[in-house]
């Protein structure tokens, strides 16, 4: 018989789950897109739902591709997290194999600093 999945971990146990260490863990708390679901009493520490794991996944893997200096990862794991937040739920196992999750970001970029450059560029040729 399969043992049930604990609901709950501790920012050790998430972190050590996701490959990253904990101080990671705490910079997306700090930037609320993994929340804590409670703190632990007479200790310090947080304990995180088992469903933003998936959440976490999203972010390793997109800070992977696009570095961890990036703010795409967390954008995008905010906008997918209630599509995310399913993956661990009721013991529920992700397909190892299948169709990948395609993430396409649309950034909408202000025409201003293009113009400025070109006027930058009138500017060097006129000299």
């Amino acid at each position: 018989m399969t043992k049930l999945w604990p609901s709950t971990l501790s920012r050790e146990e998430f972190a050590r789950l996701l490959g990253v260490e904990p101080s990671r863990l705490k910079e997306w708390t700090s930037r609320r897109v993994i929340v804590p679901v409670e703190h632990e009493r007479g200790r310090a520490g947080a304990r995180y739902a088992r469903q933003d794991l998936g959440v976490g996944v999203a972010i390793v893997e997109l800070q992977r591709q696009l570095g961890l200096n990036s703010e795409v990862p967390f954008q995008v794991a905010q906008e997918l997290a209630p599509l995310l937040r399913g993956l661990y739920a009721w013991n529920a196992r992700p397909p190892k194999d299948g169709e990948p999750l395609r993430v396409i970001v649309v950034a909408e970029v202000s025409p201003a600093p293009f113009a400025d450059v070109a006027e930058k560029l009138d500017e060097l040729a006129a000299a």
